[in-house]
């Protein structure tokens, strides 16, 4: 709701309440976009003007921008004087470059380029807000600056770059929120249909709650669709041995007299062997029949119809996106085309709907397991360790966070950031094997806003909105490595379960951790100093030199990682850190059901009515209530005991005592209660393949009688849900108010109609 209702108050603050209004700026926008030439010569004009400026206070001595003499990305930075060859060797920032005349580029600023952006809005005369233009100016700047000192090198190419962006996020404010914001294509400039109908993907199977949105761990694909892709896949391979029919029957003729032969009997119990053992050889989903591929050409057949369904697919609310569909795209595109990163999912393909970006990945195993649950699996594991996976230990903590620090250092270096790194997002494609760690949702959180409707307790740290630093968000990544670590190490986390969220964000912004616990009391010194070190604001740190690019590559000289005393991590941990760990699990599992209960039966206006009345009473002790209080709230406006039941121990042992926060718990369930209802409207589309929104009425009445897809509490009707029974109409009365009498409704109607339109 937060995202939707931000760029009203933008608009009204540049003086456009008026929808009318909002068209009109849009339509302008676009003129001025399309006028590239006059744009560009204004920008260029503006640089001139304000360089020459500063050439004239600064008495002659100006910044210069050097491209990398190696012709790859521009990097050096120096201070150069115009009279002199190169800068002044020995003095801190400076570096010896060539003169302007063998390639050097005048540059400004940061600080001037927003500057210059605001002079270039008012003489196109744009309305606009100052604090949120500078925020799109320094998500601009941090898609080609490493760092501060690479910001503030601003050349007139850049300067046009950035105004092009502004301009596009301006645009796109001005209809955020309105029909016009879904009724447009977002996948722009691919070299195939982006629509969801065409990518042959049928997303069913098992699902996890993503922290921005929904993640088919195992999507699979149209058979059509894959023999398709495989054909495409063998002809790019192999494009100089086209095959005759007389040679394919020659091949399929041979591919039945090997049906009974020994080495297909052979690969055959291979393949049903890997499927069972817990150790299997697949890597990303491919099956041990690839390896055979030298056998005949019948096993390279088989091989291809085992592997068609290996795709992972993360599907993200259309309402989450930070960039308009044409930079949305360009970075999509980069993200897809880019070298692998080390131990991450790459990303391999892009389409939508009305309603959801749907990212398809490489596949995982069908034997795949999150971090979370492995972990868990490891501390039960009361065998000696001799090998990894065969118990748990500061030396496996050590392991795990060396393999996400090597994946950080790679996307470090290309200016890449996770944002929402935690243990949900990793899974492995063999719970013995830490080499096949997967990390998922890498890079989505320079496109995609963080939701209201996560998952609790999952990840702590604090997400920073409208940040205007002009490179990217290292400093988050080390939060949420340190935050993983302290979890791993003691069990639990680093922040109590009970603590509201500005309690969450004092502790995270002055970076501090206790380990007085019991549970640390093997965890060694140079652990402790690492999740300190990871933790400590910038603010706190020391001036360094290193960008902060290369920072992960310091971090991993850590002595933590080179101690010598593998032994003593290599000691089983306590059972106290198990039972904590246990009680951690337990807790983000019964908060996530008690959220998804209470999403399915209690509708936006009731629950409001009851966190008010809950506010006032006297169970209200400090902002907080007990269980036991919020129980016999919660009966007095639905008959859910039995459901309740289940989950009462999500909020501790002591049901008498006051830790439930209430403004962070009603922000939560009102957010999952928006989530719940919009998901399952769309699912109704999505079953009548009406991806464009539109659907009959008959349809529509279908599936509101139908039963949900998705079972949350318990199983219900697709109605009962978007409107609890509350005894005073029937479930044809609210269908009726619902549909109306129109022969076609709308997507973006029924959601105006329900709890998932209301802010």
């Amino acid at each position: 709701a937060d995202v939707r209702l931000r760029p009203v108050a933008v608009c009204m603050a540049c003086g456009l309440s008026s929808p009318r209004r909002r068209a009109a700026l849009v339509r302008k926008i676009k003129i001025v976009i399309a006028n590239r030439a006059h744009l560009d010569l204004l920008s260029t004009e503006f640089f001139q003007v304000t360089f020459g400026e500063q050439l004239q206070q600064d008495g002659g001595t100006v910044s210069m921008f050097v491209p990398d003499r190696a012709g790859g990305d521009q990097t050096s930075v120096g201070r150069m004087s115009m009279g002199s060859v190169g800068g002044t060797p020995g003095l801190p920032g400076s570096v010896e470059q060539p003169p302007p005349a063998m390639g050097s580029e005048p540059a400004l600023a940061f600080e001037t380029g927003v500057r210059l952006v605001y002079a270039i809005l008012e003489r196109t005369q744009l309305p606009y807000e100052k604090k949120t233009v500078r925020v799109w100016v320094a998500k601009a700047c941090s898609t080609f600056a490493l760092s501060r000192a690479e910001a503030d090198c601003m050349t007139d190419s850049k300067l046009r770059f950035v105004v092009d962006w502004v301009l596009r996020c301006l645009a796109e404010e001005a209809i955020r929120g309105s029909p016009d914001f879904y009724n447009r294509q977002f996948l722009l400039g691919f070299s195939h249909d982006t629509s969801l109908n065409e990518s042959g993907l049928m997303l069913s199977g098992a699902l996890a709650h993503g922290w921005y949105g929904n993640i088919w761990l195992h999507a699979k694909e149209k058979l059509a669709k894959a023999r398709q892709a495989q054909g495409e896949e063998r002809s790019q391979q192999r494009p100089d041995t086209t095959m005759q029919p007389e040679k394919k029957a020659i091949d399929i003729d041979a591919a039945m007299r090997l049906q009974n032969s020994p080495i297909l009997s052979a690969v055959s119990s291979l393949m049903g062997k890997a499927k069972t053992e817990r150790r299997s050889s697949s890597i990303f989903g491919q099956p041990i029949l690839g390896r055979f591929r030298a056998s005949g050409r019948a096993v390279d057949v088989l091989s291809s119809l085992e592997t068609r369904s290996q795709n992972v697919v993360i599907s993200i609310s259309k309402s989450l996106c930070k960039l308009p569909p044409e930079l949305l795209s360009r970075r999509i595109s980069y993200l897809t085309n880019m070298e692998p990163i080390p131990s991450v999912l790459p990303l391999k393909d892009a389409y939508e709907d009305l309603e959801h970006i749907h990212l398809v990945y490489a596949g995982l195993s069908s034997t795949t397991v999150s971090l979370v649950d492995k972990i868990f699996d490891d501390m039960h594991t009361t065998e000696a360790v001799g090998d990894v996976g065969s118990g748990f230990c500061e030396r496996t903590v050590q392991q795990i966070v060396w393999k996400l620090m090597s994946s950080l250092k790679v996307a470090h270096g290309r200016g890449l950031v996770h944002g929402s790194l935690r243990m949900g997002c990793c899974y492995l494609n063999d719970a013995a094997d830490l080499d096949s760690l997967q990390i998922l949702e890498f890079g989505l959180s320079e496109l995609f806003e963080s939701p209201a409707a996560t998952a609790p307790l999952l990840l702590q740290t604090p997400y920073v909105e409208n940040r205007t630093d002009p490179f990217p968000d290292y400093h988050r990544d080390f939060q949420c490595l340190a935050e993983m670590t302290y979890l791993m190490l003691g069990g639990q986390p680093l922040c109590a379960a009970d603590c509201s969220t500005a309690e969450v964000e004092v502790k995270f912004r002055r970076g501090v951790a206790c380990f007085a616990d019991k549970a640390f009391a093997k965890t060694s010194d140079a652990a402790k100093e690492f999740v300190l070190d990871s933790l400590r604001p910038v603010a706190y740190k020391k001036n360094s030199k290193i960008p902060l690019c290369h920072e992960i590559a310091m971090r991993m000289s850590h002595p933590w990682f080179r101690t010598h005393n593998i032994d003593e991590l290599s000691e089983l941990y306590d059972i106290m850190v198990m039972r904590k760990y246990d009680a951690w699990r337990n807790t983000l599992r019964l908060r996530a059901n008690f959220l998804k209960v209470m999403a399915d039966h209690l509708a936006l206006a009731r629950s409001r009515q009851m966190w008010e009345e809950l506010s006032e009473s006297d169970a209200c002790v400090a902002g907080r209530v007990s269980w036991s209080s919020l129980v016999t709230a919660i009966l007095r406006l639905c008959p859910i005991m039995h459901l309740l039941q289940k989950v009462n121990k999500a909020f501790g042992e002591n049901e008498e005592m006051p830790v439930i926060h209430i403004d962070d718990t009603r922000r939560k369930m009102e957010a999952w209660r928006r989530k719940r209802v919009r998901e399952l409207l769309w699912t109704m589309f999505n079953r009548s393949r009406a991806l464009n929104g539109v659907m009959s009425s008959s349809s529509c009445h279908e599936g509101l009688t139908s039963g949900v897809l998705h079972v949350w509490s318990r199983p219900l009707k697709v109605i009962d849900i978007i409107f609890p029974p509350d005894g005073a109409d029937g479930s044809h009365n609210k269908i009726q108010d619902l549909v109306g009498d129109e022969r076609m409704v709308t997507f973006l109607d029924l959601v105006s109609k329900t709890d998932a339109g209301r802010a």
